[in-house]
């Protein structure tokens, strides 16, 4: 049985914010751009949210797929973060 649950955590010697949603193998990742990667699983869904320089350049999360459960999980984590 899997312990696994969705979180958010924030690097802060890198700045960056990850974000997990599923415990699943990644198929392939999307670069979305200004620092933006999301990991899909092989049916296509949100694996993991990756965003570099996360507190310098906030989150611009309007093209990002499953942004409200992202957007939850950061805020229940209250990583500092613009979004």
């Amino acid at each position: 049985m899997s312990t696994f649950s969705p979180s958010a955590v924030y690097i802060e010697n890198s700045d960056i914010v990850f974000v997990r949603i599923r415990d699943v193998a990644v198929a392939r990742t999307l670069n979305l751009g200004h620092w933006h990667n999301i990991d899909l699983d092989a049916q296509g869904r949100v694996v993991a949210a990756e965003f570099i320089n996360a507190t310098t350049a906030g989150l611009d999360l309007e093209r990002v797929p499953e942004r409200d459960t992202i957007v939850r999980l950061i805020e229940e984590a209250a990583i500092p973060v613009r979004m």
